[in-house]
């Protein structure tokens, strides 16, 4: 483009020097004339002014996930999971599991939020729980599993929750085994504090053998009998109906003693001087096998003689006093 200059021969003019030739980007003089151009990652439009983005995702970017255009150029960025290399093109799996310093908490946390253990997959993770807890519906938080609750342990008498965990006890008269959740009597357990026998309320103090219980023969002072653990059948804390009181004795302290027998149907025996049939004694052959008939006698306190319901003793004192030194010598007091 020209114009008259007077008393000068024709000059070029300068177009870029007028509102930039209007170009968008970049204006160009040249002789009688101008171009416009673009700034790289643009391309000239049709008008041959305005500049028009490159599509550059559109074309060879080389980013692995995603190609993001930006105005004259791109970048490339990741899946969530995934954080992007240093060539700022590839993306490479992030652990989400890494243990991360949190200066607000002053505390290490995993960064993925779990609450206790947390497993890194391919551009993922999963939390979950130790042993004893559950996951919550969030899938990061975990909750106390109460198995005493839910039934889900393993204790024969007692269960005790804790915190990921259970405990067990036994009840009265019983110890745990060394696994901690079978239970098992003991020698100093008072197994029979708390049974409830027709005319008798307690039985207590009586001491144990390792081999079985001692007991005393029914109306027969002298050795006593021991009855192995296998063979005598009696829970604590519960109702047993198959022993009953028959009678009563007393010395002449005013001191009480009742025979136990664990039979279905209690025999009274007769006292001396009745006159009943004697079918209608009671039997306690020492020679029978019938281990349902049973008898507990208590021993009574030094210094003090036994006595049968009529005043008498009912056996030779002197022969009693002989069996005195009877390996088995346990005692039984019985409260009414």
């Amino acid at each position: 483009m020209y114009k008259l200059i007077f008393l000068n021969a024709g000059q070029d003019i300068d177009e870029c020097l007028s509102s930039n030739g209007f170009c968008t980007h970049q204006c160009v003089n040249t002789a009688g004339s101008y171009r416009c151009e673009c700034s790289t990652g643009f391309y000239l439009d049709s008008n041959g002014r305005s500049c028009s983005d490159y599509p550059d995702c559109l074309l060879s970017h080389g980013c692995q996930h995603t190609c993001n255009n930006f105005l004259g150029s791109f970048f490339c960025s990741c899946r969530s999971g995934y954080a992007l290399n240093n060539d700022n093109r590839t993306c490479s799996d992030e652990d989400e599991c890494t243990p991360v310093y949190v200066a607000s908490l002053n505390k290490t946390v995993i960064s993925a939020g779990c609450d206790q253990l947390c497993h890194n997959t391919l551009g993922n993770y999963t939390c979950s729980c130790n042993q004893g807890y559950q996951l919550l519906y969030d899938g990061k938080r975990c909750r106390d599993i109460n198995e005493c609750r839910t039934g889900a342990h393993s204790c024969e008498h007692n269960c005790h929750n804790t915190p990921g965990s259970y405990g067990c006890s036994c009840f009265h008269g019983y110890k745990l085994r060394a696994d901690m959740r079978v239970c098992q009597g003991h020698p100093e357990a008072a197994a029979f504090t708390t049974i409830r026998l027709e005319g008798v309320s307690a039985i207590s103090n009586i001491e144990y053998a390792d081999e079985g219980l001692c007991v005393w023969k029914s109306y027969k002072i002298g050795r006593g009998k021991l009855i192995q653990w296998e063979k005598l059948n009696v829970q604590p804390n519960a109702e047993v109906s198959g022993l009953s009181a028959v009678d009563r004795g007393t010395n002449g302290e005013n001191t009480h003693f009742k025979t136990i027998v664990r039979s279905k149907k209690p025999k009274i025996p007769p006292k001396q001087g009745n006159t009943t049939d004697p079918s209608d004694s009671p039997s306690f052959d020492e020679s029978s096998s019938d281990e349902s008939n049973v008898s507990l006698f208590p021993c009574p306190e030094e210094g003090s003689k036994r006595r049968l319901p009529d005043g008498t003793s009912g056996i030779d004192e002197e022969a009693d006093n002989a069996e005195r030194e009877s390996t088995c010598t346990s005692r039984a007091h019985l409260s009414v």
